[in-house]
């Protein structure tokens, strides 16, 4: 096998024989762990956390935030590109009871990168089950079917607080570097279908095109900040989730041009769970910005002009 590699500027070729290989032991670079406990990076807490995890040892800035998805996580300009959500073993045991853990799961499943972190050891959710008197094994199985429903949200069991808050803030950290990388990969291969900043109508968010989304991602001497440029993704595997202002604002816009908006639609359109559809919906019917349309079922809302609600 020949390997070619670079060095200080140089082309480097290597030859590797069959019997080399197999005594040499395989080595593994990992350029993107390097330094991820020494990044500076703003996390968004999400504000109904009651006792956050604070990061008092990692370079990180806290934002109190509703989050869509999760419990702490990264924008990239005005869109989530990564979430943890976090659970002790009680609250876990609690979710998975109710099956609210699988509309968690499946909403961090909609985001380029989410993972699930658990202040407990996986022997904790066995002992659990003596003591709610479920049937031995019935945790762990829907455990490991959630696992392999929702094969792109990562698990993580952290015996203590302190080293499931360490492993989350590294985790975001290496989440977005790998994501940085993909984006400026992109951005190279994107630069003739940007839109111009004039096309979007002031105060609302750019709405994803039909081969992928846009992102504002930039960078500082410190860190990774993400705002600034814009960046158009063609990746159709990434769906963006975005925040709650975001959301409505895109919803007015297209209301505006004419769309009536339910329920699923609304949800379906910003991979959101039923209840956060809702609640924003009605919000935009509180403020005046929609309104009701007709008495069946589903409900439609409407923009609400001067004149009186329009089709």
């Amino acid at each position: 096998m020949f390997i070619w590699t670079e060095s200080r500027g140089r082309t480097l070729v290597f030859w590797r024989t069959q019997q080399t290989m197999q005594a040499a032991r395989p080595g593994i670079r990992v350029p993107t762990a390097r330094g991820l406990e020494r990044r500076t990076i703003s996390i968004a807490v999400d504000h109904r956390e009651r006792y956050p995890w604070k990061f008092p040892r990692q370079h990180a800035s806290m934002e109190r935030r509703e989050l869509p998805v999760g419990d702490y996580g990264v924008f990239f300009g005005d869109r989530l590109v990564a979430a943890v959500e976090r659970k002790s073993m009680t609250d876990l045991m609690n979710a998975i009871s109710s099956g609210t853990l699988r509309m968690q799961l499946a909403e961090l499943s909609s985001l380029p990168r989410g993972i699930l972190v658990v202040e407990g050891r996986l022997s904790d959710l066995v002992k659990a089950e003596k003591e709610v008197g479920v049937s031995a094994g019935w945790l762990l199985n829907v455990v490991a079917a959630l696992q392999a429903e929702y094969p792109g949200v990562q698990w993580l069991f952290a015996e203590t607080r302190n080293i499931a808050q360490d492993m989350a803030y590294r985790w975001l950290s290496a989440a977005v570097v790998v994501l940085r990388e993909k984006f400026e990969a992109q951005d190279d291969l994107n630069q003739d279908d940007r839109q111009p900043a004039s096309s979007f109508r002031p105060g609302i968010a750019p709405a994803a095109s039909a081969t992928g989304a846009v992102a504002a991602v930039a960078e500082d001497s410190a860190g990774w900040n993400p705002i600034g440029r814009s960046i158009k993704l063609s990746d159709a595997g990434a769906v963006y989730v975005k925040d709650r202002l975001g959301r409505q604002r895109e919803a007015l816009l297209l209301a505006h041009q004419g769309r009536a908006w339910t329920v699923r639609s609304y949800q379906e359109h910003f991979q959101v769970s039923t209840a956060t559809a809702y609640k924003d919906l009605e919000a935009l019917v509180q403020q005046g910005d929609l309104t009701l349309a007709g008495s069946r079922r589903p409900k439609q809302y409407i923009c609400m002009r001067e004149e009186g609600p329009q089709r």
